[in-house]
């Protein structure tokens, strides 16, 4: 099978799956929306979190890969995020290789199908509850802890856009004025926002629904509802 494009499950925590073209994969009920999405060795850094890399290489076996990516993200540590991006880019084809040697084509059985989506779901809710359950803190009156949860995406319409608030200043948040931790992960997916972009396309390109929660809250960015 000639890859053309590899479906992430979970985020791109989850199985990868060997596609033809963009077209079979939005066909299969496998690829779920949110899933990163990869066309070729230049999209990786794109589609997933720079941060995020080194963990997919040694998932995947390629443990020289985790090492280097894992380093080069120490090297360029406090760099624009163009930067990290373009060093990350120097070992794109390897690991474009290492995936298609691991992707898997789709199981076209309809109970197997079923199966391995309950499955993913269900491992995708775990994981959600253990990233989005803060631990419990004690008051100082002495009552009991309370647990601190992030609060939930509002439902929006897929298709409405995303819009960049403002700092205090008055200055535009963005790229070049990104309001979270330099070098974090959260910092990396903010950067994945683009002025009038989706919030499907956001999902697409590995913004998480919790991240557009946080920013809507604080006002990093707005979203303007469809007509």
């Amino acid at each position: 099978m000639m890859i053309g494009c590899i479906a992430i499950t979970r985020d791109g925590l989850g199985d990868l799956w060997a596609f033809k073209d963009v077209r079979e994969a939005g066909l299969d009920p496998v690829y779920q929306l949110g899933d990163p999405l990869i066309v070729g060795h230049e999209k990786i850094t794109e589609q997933i979190p720079l941060n995020r890399i080194p963990s997919l290489m040694s998932r995947l076996g390629a443990d020289h890969l985790a090492q280097e990516t894992a380093r080069s993200l120490e090297e360029t540590a406090g760099m624009t995020h163009q930067m990290r991006i373009a060093s990350m880019q120097r070992f794109s084809k390897q690991m474009w290789a290492v995936m298609c040697e691991k992707a898997r084509e789709t199981p076209k059985e309809s109970t197997e199908v079923v199966n391995l989506i309950r499955l993913d779901r269900k491992l995708a809710i775990e994981e959600s509850r253990q990233m989005t359950t803060a631990t419990p803190t004690t008051k100082p009156d002495g009552k009991a802890p309370v647990e601190k949860t992030p609060r939930k995406l509002s439902v929006h319409n897929p298709k409405s856009t995303i819009h960049f608030g403002a700092d205090k200043e008055g200055q535009k948040y963005g790229a070049s004025n990104n309001p979270k931790r330099d070098g974090s992960a959260s910092a990396d997916r903010f950067n994945m926002y683009k002025e009038g972009m989706t919030i499907e396309q956001a999902l697409t390109a590995g913004v998480k629904t919790t991240d557009i929660s946080w920013d809507l809250k604080k006002g990093f960015i707005t979203v303007k509802a469809v007509a």
